[in-house]
């Protein structure tokens, strides 16, 4: 499937889940049922945004690290450099000072001066805590040389 989204959807669905969530209270005190209709309308934008950035996002990482920091690519196994203050997109994993992360799909990150990945938003840190996060050994011999960076 092909990535085309380079913004990161999963902001969006941080401030929807918030509007979603005050539509229900707000239906549910006022016993309301537009507003009931509106909670579900937001819903499924929420639910729409957070799919379209999982299935089509580019995942993303800048090194805010202050050191140089290696990445592995989405469709390779070679381990490549990033540059203090760089970005890079459809990265699949980073080594961080000798830590290796695997980003899940669609996820924004930064790599921080203490060697931590700091995923963007709080949807994308739940998406990364099931299908990403900190890798203790190679999933696979691609990984390999991340492993060894």
């Amino acid at each position: 499937m092909k990535k085309c989204i380079k913004k990161n959807l999963y902001a969006a669905v941080d401030v929807m889940a918030v509007v979603t969530l005050l539509l229900l209270v707000a239906a549910i005190a006022k016993k309301d049922e537009t507003l009931g209709k509106c909670f579900f309308g937001s819903l499924t934008v929420t639910g729409a945004l957070g799919l379209a950035q999982m299935m089509f996002g580019h995942a993303k990482i800048e090194n805010e690290s202050g050191t140089v920091i290696h990445t592995k690519s989405e469709e390779g196994c070679d381990a490549v450099e990033l540059s203090p203050g760089g970005a890079r997109y459809d990265i699949d994993g980073v080594n961080t000072q000798g830590k290796v992360y695997k980003l899940s799909d669609g996820c924004h990150a930064v790599a921080r001066k203490d060697g931590t990945v700091k995923v963007k938003s709080l949807t994308g840190k739940f998406v990364n805590s099931v299908m990403g996060g900190v890798l203790v050994k190679a999933p696979d011999s691609c990984w390999d040389e991340l492993f060894k960076a």
